[in-house]
């Protein structure tokens, strides 16, 4: 029995971790972890339990949705509504998913995924329809990538995405780590320094997503600073010389779009404000830039939209407002406004157990970390990035109590 209980439960597992894995056609998030673990609760409904505050605000988040509807009516798709239902329904089982104790995820585990991931991205450098069929975008779409230099996508939609799940498996990899060999150890430290590393290194060559290799580098960046200070200071001595050595070769890898971005650097700054990783970068203000269009019940799926701008470094960015950019939780804001309030608050109380980690180091670069790849970017309904808020987390938690 125990057997079969922690081979379902490995199965559900696995339906977090590969969730654009799939056939439904016309969706880049595959819901198999919504309808799988419910079975599975039926199965195991001994092993489980689905706390009372869990419910109380999946049943706020729904009241906050329908008087949203209410209000604007015209601005709701059904696949909006869905969506945002979906969204409620993965933070309510992810809870109940994460209450079992008894279920280790280890590095292994993680490793795993990696590797999976990294392997088939691999071979479809050379092969680029490889495995194409296990998403939903089409082979075309891939083919597409490795013409413009954009990388590939392994088992994700594009190739930004994979380079983002890389960060994203890194940071759930040294988390565990901390918990295995003591957040305080050389040894953690180390490995920690050299997985960061060559995560850049697989992101730089696999994903060759220009943002995604921004923030594996800022990860990596802010580690160093509050553990190895001196190589940080070695890191950006590299970064520096090292970007122009890149570009004295850039002829040799003109089709690599990572080194295209790269020489704008250098030859003209200016023209970064062109490209998508730059509106990607700016996320954060122009969504919170957008709901002054909406009002404060927010745009929902608004189709209105209008030209806008706001202040960079490089320069002034001019966009089409929309109901929505490139996601991230902040797109939630952006679509509920102020009937948000729920469920950031839930978002916010997980993020405040980071900052309850023994070591404060660790606890500040967790919260940089987790807040990146989740509230900056990305499908906001991803069970893959609530996963991550929820189970570190949960896990700082359940040890502060186990101690206290």
């Amino acid at each position: 029995m125990s057997s079969i209980s922690n081979s379902l439960i490995y199965l559900v597992f696995l339906t977090i971790m590969f969730p654009w894995v799939g056939f439904i056609p016309g969706l880049d998030n595959q819901p198999f972890f919504a309808v799988f673990f419910p079975l599975v609760l039926l199965f195991l409904w001994k092993k489980y339990r689905i706390s009372k505050q869990s419910l109380i605000l999946f049943f706020v988040n729904l009241l906050c949705l329908a008087i949203a509807i209410f209000i604007d009516v015209q601005s709701v798709t059904f696949k909006f509504t869905l969506t945002y239902i979906y969204l409620f329904v993965v933070i309510l089982l992810l809870s109940t998913f994460l209450s079992d104790r008894s279920y280790i995820i280890t590095l292994q585990h993680i490793g795993f995924i990696y590797f999976v991931y990294l392997i088939v991205g691999f071979i479809q450098l050379f092969v680029p329809d490889f495995l194409s069929f296990m998403v939903t975008r089409s082979a075309e779409d891939a083919m597409s990538f490795s013409a413009t230099g954009r990388g590939v996508r392994s088992l994700t939609p594009e190739p930004a995405t994979l380079g983002k799940l890389f960060n994203i498996l890194t940071i759930l990899y040294i988390f565990i780590l901390s918990t295995q060999k003591g957040f305080v150890s050389s040894e953690f430290k180390k490995k920690s320094f050299f997985v960061l590393f060559f995560n850049i290194i697989f992101v730089l060559f696999v994903s060759r997503s220009a943002y995604a290799l921004l923030i594996s580098f800022l990860l990596f960046s802010a580690f160093t600073l509050l553990y190895y200070r001196f190589y940080f200071i070695i890191n950006v001595f590299i970064l520096i010389f090292a970007v122009p050595f890149v570009l004295s070769f850039s002829d040799a890898f003109s089709n690599v779009r990572v080194v295209k971005i790269l020489e704008l650097v250098y030859s003209n700054p200016e023209l970064l404000l062109e490209q998508g990783a730059i509106k990607r970068l700016f996320n954060i203000p122009i969504t919170l830039n957008n709901l002054g269009y909406f009002g404060p019940f927010g745009s929902l799926d608004s189709t209105d939209s209008f030209l806008s701008s706001i202040w960079t470094p490089l320069g002034g960015l001019n966009y089409i407002v929309a109901s929505k950019n490139v996601g991230g939780y902040v797109e939630i804001i952006l679509q509920l406004g102020v009937l948000s309030l729920p469920v950031m608050c839930f978002y916010l109380y997980r993020l405040y157990f980071l900052f309850k980690h023994p070591s404060m180091k660790l606890s500040f670069w967790l919260f940089f970390c987790v807040f990146l790849v989740t509230f900056q970017d990305g499908t906001p309904s991803l069970v893959l990035t609530w996963f991550v808020v929820i189970f570190i987390s949960e896990k700082i938690r359940i040890n502060r109590v186990s101690l206290g």
